[in-house]
């Protein structure tokens, strides 16, 4: 019976003593998927924040790109409107040093020859070229309209013509040279446009010269004139401002 209780002792013992490592184990395995599930949880947020960081990055990297872009293409547009607006001074320095610079020179200037001028006199300069280079101002008139096209050589030409006409015959030589050299030769310094026929022509009459050894070139000169330069030179704003501003003038 001794025996027996001993056992039974034992055998409380024995099942107090697993009770207790259960219990020891359970709080262990309980702790130890707390610690796991922290762990996961560790890991999912990491994830997460991985995740987070990613887009979040990508979301930066797209503000980042589109930034430079609209700042590529503010400066883009900014160097478009540096360039149009550097072309459009050019473009306007060019006109003002064109036509535009004559009306000053010719119409506001208290000295000009042109504040003399009647309505009559400018309306009669559109009726022919003849008219027009049959006085004083209307030769000073076209030939300043010519310089702004760069083909003043020809009213040049043809002035320097009508003076060689009246030229006393022992002084023909000189001039004719004179005439050759800066009208008609190849290489003048005001070459005026002939063919070459009329030009070679002009050369050998200039070397046994009379009063009429420019004839020919001179009409081809004054051709070209009146069909070409004559027409814009009466569309011209030089000429229909002046020719306004003499009309309003004969009104007060």
């Amino acid at each position: 019976m001794g025996g027996t209780k001993k056992t039974k002792r034992n055998v409380m013992h024995e099942e107090k003593a697993n009770q207790v490592r259960i219990k020891l184990v359970s709080k262990k395995s309980g702790k130890t998927p707390g610690r796991a599930n922290s762990n996961n949880s560790d890991d999912d947020d990491d994830d997460d924040d991985d995740d987070d960081g990613g887009e979040s990055a990508n979301y930066k990297h797209k503000n980042v790109s589109s930034e430079m872009t609209d700042t590529y293409e503010a400066a883009e547009g900014k160097d478009h409107k540096k360039k149009t607006k550097t072309l459009g001074i050019e473009l306007k320095n060019f006109l003002l040093s064109v036509v535009p610079h004559i009306e000053p020179a010719v119409i506001d200037n208290p000295n000009s020859k042109h504040e003399t001028l009647s309505a009559e006199e400018v309306t009669q300069w559109s009726q022919s070229l003849a008219a027009l280079l049959s006085t004083q101002c209307g030769r000073d008139a076209f030939r300043e309209f010519l310089k702004s096209e760069f083909s003043d050589e020809n009213i040049d030409f043809w002035l320097a013509c009508e003076d060689y006409k009246k030229t006393q015959l022992d002084h023909l030589h000189d001039k004719a040279e004179k005439i050759y050299m800066e009208f008609v030769q190849s290489d003048a310094s005001k070459q005026i446009n002939i063919d070459f026929h009329t030009r070679k022509a002009t050369a050998q009459k200039a070397q046994n010269p009379t009063p009429s050894s420019f004839d020919e070139a001179q009409k081809l000169v004054y051709i070209l004139m009146e069909k070409d330069s004559y027409p814009r030179f009466l569309k011209s704003r030089f000429y229909l401002n002046l020719l306004n501003k003499i009309q309003c003038n004969s009104l007060k």
